[in-house]
C-alpha cells in the first residue's frame, strides 16, 4: 500500500491488521486525535492496490454508517492525519487521475456522466454501451484506418456517418423525446395531456382556446425520457367558429406551430362535431364536393407532420371523444382520416391513426373502476411506446454506437467536413500545394478523432486539457 492510504488506515484503525488486497473487512475508526473517541464502530474498509483500482493509483475506501454528521466526521479526521499531504478530492479529480493512468478515455468519461445522470431505463442502457468502452475502440478503429488505409477514405466516411446517426438517436435518448400535441381548439388535447401524465396539470374546460401558451411537462414513458408539450388549439379566422381570434390566442398559436414543427413527434388530436341537426359534420367543402374537409383534414396541421424540409415526422393522430359516437360514425370518422392522410402525408402507412375517449377513461379514474384500456388508452399508450421505439432504434450492428454524445457527434461532423475537403482536393489529382492542402485537411479529420477520446493509436495523450475543462464543466462528479 503506498505511504499516504498506509498512514490512514494506521491512524483510523490502530492495532489493527491492514486487509489483503481487494478484500472486505470490518473495521472500527477512531479519531487520530483521541484514540478513545469511535467515528464508525461498523465500517467497511476496502484496499485496492495499482494498478488494479479505478483511477490505477493505490486506494483505500472506506464505507461509514450513519448521515452526514459522520461523513463530515471522517473527513475531517482524514485530513487531520497528515494535513499538508491529504486534501478533499476537488470536482473530477478521480476522473482526472484515471484518465491520466489510462483507465478511463474521454468518451467512456462522457458515459460515466450520462450514467451518474440517467433518469430513465433507455438512458441507463445507452450510458452503459458507452462505458463498455466498444464505442472507443470503434474510434480507434477509425483512427488507425484513417492512418493506413488513406486510399479508402470514402469508406470511412461512411462508417463516421453510421456514428453521427447512432450519436443523433443517442441524444434522443439522453435529452428526452420532445412530444408536441396538437389540433383544433376543443378537441380534448389537455385531456389527453392529462392522462398521460396522470395528474391534473393543464387547466381544461368546455370553452375553446382555454390553452393559450404552451405548458410542457417530463415524463418517463416505460423507460423513454419525454417532454410532452400540450398545445394552443390551432384555428385560422376564416374558420367557422362562435368568436374571432384575438391577439392573444394568434399569438399562442404561432407558438403552437412553432413548438410542433421543433418536436421529434407529433400527436394530432382530432374530434367530432354535429350540426344544428344533430349530425356528424364531415365538412363538405362546396367548391369540390369533398367530404374530407374541416379540423381533421387542416392543411396546416397535416403539414406540421409533413414536415418543412419533407422529412416526415414520427407521428400518431387520434379520434378523440368517441364516446359521442356511434360505431358507424367512428368508422366514417377514421376512414376521413385515412384518407387525409394519403393526401398530405408522403408515407401516411407509418402513421397510426386509432379512436380513444378521454372522458371515458377519466370517469372510471374518478368512479373507482379503472380500466387498463378504458377509452383505448392502455392501446394509444402501447402505440405511443412503440413509435418511440422505433424512433430510438438503431440496427444492431449500430448497438454499440448509441452511447455517443453531442459533443462527440459534433466532433464526428467536424471529422466527415474535412474529409470531404481531403477528398476535393486528393480527387483533383494536382501537384502541391493541392496535394498539400488534402494532407492538412486530413491530418484534421485525424485530431478531430483524436479529441474524441483524447489519446492517438498508440495511447499517447493528445492536448486535451481544454476538452476535459470542457467535460469536467459539464460532468461535476468523482469516480470512486
Amino acid at each position: 500500500m503506498g505511504s499516504t492510504p498506509h498512514l490512514i488506515y494506521a491512524a483510523l484503525c490502530p492495532n489493527k491488521a491492514i486487509p489483503a488486497a481487494r478484500k472486505i473487512a470490518v473495521r472500527t475508526l477512531y479519531s487520530p486525535s483521541d484514540p478513545t473517541i469511535i467515528l464508525d464502530s461498523d465500517a467497511v474498509v476496502l484496499r485496492l492496490i495499482a494498478p488494479r483500482s479505478s483511477t490505477g493509483e493505490d486506494m483505500l475506501e472506506l464505507h461509514v454508517h450513519g448521515g452526514p454528521a459522520t461523513v463530515r466526521a471522517v473527513m475531517s479526521a482524514i485530513a487531520d492525519v497528515h494535513p499538508r499531504s491529504i486534501r478533499a478530492a476537488g470536482p473530477g479529480e478521480f476522473t482526472r487521475r484515471a484518465f491520466a493512468n489510462e483507465k478511463l478515455d474521454l468518451a467512456q468519461i462522457e458515459s460515466l456522466g450520462d450514467t451518474l445522470s440517467a433518469h430513465t431505463e433507455q438512458q441507463r442502457r445507452a450510458a452503459l454501451r458507452g462505458r463498455s468502452g466498444e464505442l472507443s475502440r470503434a474510434y480507434h478503429g477509425l483512427q488507425k484506418d484513417l492512418q493506413i488505409q488513406r486510399q479508402e477514405v470514402k469508406l470511412i466516411q461512411s462508417r463516421i456517418t453510421k456514428h453521427q446517426v447512432a450519436a443523433r438517436y443517442g441524444e434522443l435518448i439522453r435529452k428526452g423525446i420532445q412530444i408536441s400535441l396538437i389540433g383544433h381548439p376543443n378537441a380534448g388535447k389537455s385531456s389527453l395531456f392529462n392522462q398521460i401524465l396522470g395528474t391534473q396539470t393543464s387547466i381544461v374546460n368546455q370553452q375553446a382556446g382555454t390553452t393559450r401558451d404552451i405548458i410542457e411537462a417530463t415524463v418517463d414513458v416505460q423507460g423513454y425520457l419525454c417532454t410532452i408539450a400540450d398545445t394552443a388549439g390551432v384555428r385560422t379566422r376564416g374558420s367557422k367558429s362562435h368568436s374571432e381570434i384575438g391577439e392573444i390566442e394568434e399569438e399562442g398559436i404561432r407558438r403552437a406551430i412553432a413548438k410542433a414543427r421543433s418536436s421529434d413527434m407529433i400527436v394530432l388530436v382530432v374530434s367530432p362535431e354535429r350540426d344544428n341537426t344533430g349530425c356528424i359534420k364531415l365538412w363538405v367543402d362546396p367548391s369540390s364536393g369533398s367530404v374530407d374537409q374541416g379540423p381533421q383534414s387542416d392543411s396546416a396541421l397535416w403539414s406540421i407532420i409533413q414536415g418543412e424540409d419533407g422529412v416526415q415526422k414520427p407521428a400518431i393522430v387520434v379520434l378523440n371523444k368517441v364516446e359521442t359516437l356511434s360505431k358507424e360514425e367512428t368508422s366514417q370518422y377514421l376512414s376521413s382520416l385515412q384518407r387525409n392522410a394519403r393526401a398530405f402525408l408522403s408515407n401516411p402507412d407509418i402513421v397510426p391513426i386509432l379512436p380513444i375517449s378521454v372522458a371515458l377513461a377519466e370517469n372510471l379514474m374518478q368512479t373507482g373502476t379503472p380500466s387498463p384500456d378504458a377509452g383505448n388508452m392502455g392501446t394509444f399508450i402501447t402505440v405511443l411506446v412503440n413509435t418511440l421505439t422505433s424512433l430510438t432504434s438503431v440496427p444492431v450492428e449500430m448497438a454499440d454506437l448509441i452511447g455517443a454524445t453531442e459533443r462527440q457527434r459534433q466532433l464526428l461532423e467536424q471529422c466527415n467536413e474535412y474529409l470531404k475537403m481531403f477528398v476535393h482536393y486528393a480527387e483533383q489529382k494536382t501537384p502541391p500545394p493541392d496535394a498539400a492542402i488534402a494532407i492538412h485537411h486530413l491530418d484534421n479529420a485525424a485530431n478531430c478523432l483524436v479529441q474524441i477520446t483524447g489519446r492517438d493509436t498508440t495511447g499517447v495523450v493528445g492536448d486535451v486539457e481544454e476538452i476535459l475543462g470542457v467535460i469536467f464543466e459539464k460532468y461535476d462528479f468523482s469516480l470512486r
